[in-house]
């Protein structure tokens, strides 16, 4: 029986703070930094692998959100296409994290590619803060994932399980 992926986490964790730190040269800060580093991230790799499936349908719906605006703004056949694959796989709950996450990507290459053909000078300005408006959903979702590492010290950052 192979244990959960929690549980392999969890004894990582406990033999590098258990064994290994004490191990370590306390005359190499160096090795100490990096060891509590490794250890750090492997709390936060346990604190979150569960939400990654939530984390990567909020991503597909911000970007979901981002192409509506921008479609409304310019009205791409190349985005309209791409947004309703996305759809599709946002709306089958047995799509996978990754198929999600692929989702998104051809979404946002499809947005950029348009974009990137834009010539009007007010239609541009208009997708620019579509784009800021979009950008705030993610970027909010970002720092939200990385509140219990303690890098992100903002208290009106919104909690995760309130985003996802």
């Amino acid at each position: 029986m192979t244990p959960d992926i929690d549980l392999q986490l969890a004894v990582a964790i406990k033999a590098l703070i258990d064994v290994v730190t004490p191990a370590v040269d306390a005359a190499n800060p160096m090795a100490r930094e990096q060891l509590r580093l490794a250890i750090l991230t492997l709390e936060h790799v346990k604190a979150r692998h569960a939400y990654q499936p939530r984390r990567a349908r909020r991503e597909l719906a911000n970007a979901l959100e981002l192409a509506a605006d921008i479609q409304d703004i310019i009205g791409s056949a190349r985005i309209e296409a791409a947004r309703k694959a996305a759809a599709v796989s946002l709306a089958d709950l047995s799509t996978s994290t990754s198929d999600l996450k692929a989702a998104t990507e051809r979404l946002l290459v499809a947005i950029d590619a348009t974009l990137d053909q834009l010539t009007d000078r007010s239609m541009r300005k208009r997708c620019d803060r579509a784009v800021l408006k979009g950008a705030k959903a993610q970027f909010d979702l970002n720092r939200s994932w990385f509140l219990r590492t303690g890098r992100e010290q903002d208290a009106l950052i919104p909690q995760l399980e309130d985003l996802i």
